[in-house]
């Protein structure tokens, strides 16, 4: 398992993609995947740093695994409690759900996560927020 810890900065993007580049290289990933879930953490990640600790600023532990043929990469935060999958993921529609317009601002961008990785999960555990996707 390679972790990453970093501050929850939006300056520290570049940092954040290049982990998850590596993670999935080392691997054999075809380009393309990786590419998809450099976007799919870049959302994450941006997410963790607009809201998580708002006011506040804090770090964000990343984790990588490889799980078989699939790559576990989890974030967690210390931030407020907050799952982001309230958004409907089930059919990994983006179409559908923007067309029904329920969804409220934000929403959007976890639909689009949902549509570039394998799953996806959330838990609140000892205090963090815990999300994980896996490739």
């Amino acid at each position: 398992m390679k972790t990453l810890e970093i501050e929850a900065k939006a300056e520290n993007l570049d940092q954040v993609t290049a982990f998850i580049g590596d993670a999935l290289s080392v691997h054999g990933f075809e380009p393309a995947t990786v590419s998809k879930t450099k976007i799919a953490g870049e959302e994450i990640f941006i997410n963790i740093c607009n809201y998580a600790y708002t006011p506040d600023s804090g770090f964000v532990q990343i984790r990588s695994a490889q799980a078989g043929n699939s790559i576990q990469i989890e974030f967690q935060d210390h931030g407020r409690p907050f799952n982001p999958l309230s958004a409907d993921c089930s059919e990994k529609s983006t179409e559908k759900n923007t067309k029904s317009l329920e969804l409220t601002e934000g929403g959007y961008g976890i639909l689009m996560i949902c549509n570039l990785v394998s799953e996806i999960s959330y838990r609140f555990e000892d205090g963090k927020n815990i999300l994980t996707i896996i490739i």
